[in-house]
Order: structure tokens, then sequence, then C-alpha cells
């Protein structure tokens, strides 16, 4: 499934780049004094979701055009992408942010990098939804991701390789799938990139205390669940994660215990204002 090529340098942690973008803007447009320095997508529409549509939430990024689009996309779901944080640190959303849906489609240089596309949306969730937000630390319960018992089943990473397109910040992440399953592949993850994969996801921050240090090569099989109407997003997206984590536990024996939960500092992103979008 997977693309081989040697690998060029290291990645810098997805959750590290999210909040250091944060901070080296912080009293610029996200903080509310100028939006100017945030890089722009290109094109952008957004449109209110069709009323009564009950499509599963989509968001997809075709890397080497440059074209990303978000369909039945709720506020939340892009702040979770823009920031790379699950939505438990985040502190005064509105309810209407979890719930009104948006169409939206997008245009940027083709090859931008990960880093620069969460600035992009970043910037897109200022002009839109005018952003302003602020970041702080607080207590927070967290969920740890352990081996399993008898050990983990992980294929050690080979000599590097090239994701599948959909998938841009070069770790994992769903490649295909049908109504009923999905596959997930990514090559050299290390354990953090998949406690930030649970983190951007999950009810609450996930911390990596598996142990193993190395690198691993990656490819699972989800099984879906239906999406029952009156399904709020909480539900759907909570029922994604424990599909995923039954496949990671019995495919590659990781254990995601979300009952026992443990208070550590956390960074937590302090809504000051949000409105919704119209229209273009």
């Amino acid at each position: 499934m997977l693309k081989r090529r040697q690998r060029q340098g290291g990645r810098a942690k997805a959750w590290l780049l999210a909040w250091a973008a944060l901070t080296a803007f912080a009293g610029s447009a996200i903080m509310g004094a100028s939006a100017q320095t945030l890089p722009r997508f290109t094109v952008v529409s957004v449109k209110p979701s069709p009323p009564g549509e009950r499509l599963m939430p989509r968001l997809g990024w075709q890397r080497d055009s440059g074209y990303w689009a978000a369909r039945m996309a709720t506020v939340t779901m892009l702040m979770t992408h823009a920031f790379y944080i699950s939505p438990a640190n985040f502190v005064g959303l509105p309810a209407w942010a979890r719930s009104a849906r948006y169409d939206i489609q997008a245009r940027m240089p083709p090859g931008t990098s990960a880093a620069q596309f969460r600035l992009m949306l970043q910037s897109l969730l200022v002009d839109r939804f005018q952003m302003k937000v602020h970041q702080e630390m607080r207590p927070m319960e967290v969920a740890i991701l352990t081996a399993g018992t008898p050990g983990p089943n992980l294929r050690p990473a080979s000599r590097g390789c090239v994701p599948p397109p959909q998938i841009p910040d070069g770790t994992f992440g769903p490649v295909k799938g049908t109504s009923t399953s999905m596959e997930m592949a990514g090559c050299s993850v290390s354990m953090a990139d998949v406690a930030d994969y649970y983190t951007a996801a999950a009810v609450h921050p996930v911390v990596d205390a598996t142990g193993l240090k190395g690198r691993y090569d990656i490819d699972v099989t989800i099984k879906r669940s239906p999406t029952f109407k009156g399904e709020s997003q909480d539900e759907m997206l909570r029922g994604g994660v424990l599909a995923v984590r039954a496949a990671f536990q019995q495919q590659l024996g990781l254990n995601l215990d979300l009952t026992k939960l443990v208070k550590r500092p956390m960074p937590v992103l302090v809504i000051d204002h949000l409105a919704p979008a119209s229209a273009n």
C-alpha cells in the first residue's frame, strides 16, 4: 500500500508545530491585532451545508494539486485541524460551533506544507468566523496510550516512505474506505504520532506511555459503524474514535483506556470571540 523512498530529515511534532504557530502569532491575527501576517488560501468558498443533510462530515486534501475541501464540517472540526488538538482543549466554545455545518472549498500552492496549511486554516477562521483566541496552561484529564499484553504487534519502519497524497503531514491517516470499513496507513510512525492522532479526535487529550521509542509502518482496517439519524457530532466522533481504538488494540496491540484518566497540565485554547460565517 505504501510507496517507499529515502526519507529526507525528521518531521517536527504536529502538536509542537501547532502551538509554536499559535505562540508565534500571539498578539497578531489570532489574538486580534493584525490578520495580515498569516498565510492564506488563494481561493476560498464557505457556504452553510444544505439543511437536513445527514452525510458524514469529511475533510480532504489533495496535496499535489493544492485543493482542500470540507463537507458538513463544524467550526469545532475546523479548529481541531487548524491547531491539531483535541476539542477538549477548547475553552469557551459556543454551542453553535459544534452543530452548525459548512461546506468549504479552498486552493493553495501545490506542495504546501502541513504547518503552512494549518496557518492558512487559522487565517480562514479569523477572516470568515471572526476567531479571536489566546492560550493558557490548565490541569486537564488525559487518556493514556499503552502497549497491550502480550505486547505490541508493530512492523519496524523501513528506510522511509512516501505516504498516499491524502495524508498531508506524512504520518498516517485514512487512505480509502467504503460504507463499512476504512483503511489507514502510514510510514515511520512514532507512538507520539499515534497519541497526536487520538488527541485530535478523542474526547480527551491523549499522551503516549507505551515506552516504545522506535518508528513503525502501519496498515490498519477500521470497521465502520453506521451513522444513525439524529446522532450528534460528538456521538459520531466518539463512535469513530472507538472504532479506531478497537482496530489498534486488535491489530497493533495498542491500548487506549478512556475510562482511566489522569490529570496533567495541558495547553488549552480559550475562545475570546467566534461568529457564524455567511455564504460567499
